[in-house]
């Protein structure tokens, strides 16, 4: 088995011992490959059944547009502009949080005893993206089958009553499965390079994690989206 699929099989079977290799020779551009691949194909696959019908629709509710703009809103969306332009976005989102996020957990690291580098944290946090990767591949079918790309993996689940704009359910949305397991793997993966311990590197990711939340679940109110 190649040393690369013995990392991908390890991130989700042994990730203790994956991040202890990936800490003697750090490596992040093929997970964050996989990651940008397979972002792109199931956004082929959802593009005009499930993401172009909610744009157009998001559009129109604007209510600010006069028919001659919407119709050629509509048109641009509907066309390979609409696609290429959702690409690029995907690619500049990923690449932005993987490395925004991989400066964060280094400052806040350091600061509290780590001995690490930059590109041992960017690594952990690219292969912690393969959890990513397999959110993908279990949503995407559903939003294919449902039309909407609005599936539920959170906590948000057991309260489906709640109305998706209230704030109760927006917290609960943020406590995702997929989410807490990958911060799980980077608390591991962040101990395993900064020569700390498992708790430590866990509590330093999971309280930056409670931060976010406190900041985009209040800042929501004022940015949608956030």
């Amino acid at each position: 088995m190649s040393t690369r699929l013995s990392k991908i099989m390890g991130i989700f079977s042994r990730p203790r011992e994956t991040f202890g290799s990936i800490d003697e020779k750090p490596d992040w551009l093929l997970p964050f490959l996989i990651l940008i691949a397979v972002s792109i194909l199931s956004l082929v696959i959802t593009y005009h059944k499930v993401i172009l019908p909610e744009q157009i629709a998001k559009v129109t509710e604007m209510g600010n547009l006069t028919e001659e703009q919407l119709a050629k809103a509509r048109e641009m969306m509907e066309g390979m502009r609409g696609i290429i332009l959702s690409l690029v976005g995907i690619i500049i989102t990923i690449s932005l949080f993987l490395f925004l996020k991989s400066g964060i957990f280094l400052v806040f690291s350091n600061i509290l005893g780590g001995e690490s580098t930059f590109k041992k944290v960017l690594s952990i946090s690219s292969w912690a993206l393969l959890i990513e990767v397999a959110e993908i591949i279990v949503k995407t079918p559903v939003m294919f089958l449902k039309h909407s790309s609005q599936v539920i993996t959170s906590l948000a689940l057991f309260f489906s009553f709640l109305s998706h704009k209230s704030f109760t359910f927006r917290l609960l949305n943020k406590f995702d499965f997929f989410t807490i397991w990958e911060l799980a793997l980077i608390g591991i993966g962040l101990s395993t390079v900064s020569k700390f311990s498992t708790k430590k590197g866990e509590g330093i990711v999971f309280s930056l994690w409670v931060i976010w939340i406190i900041i985009s679940v209040t800042g929501s109110k004022f940015i949608p989206g956030l």
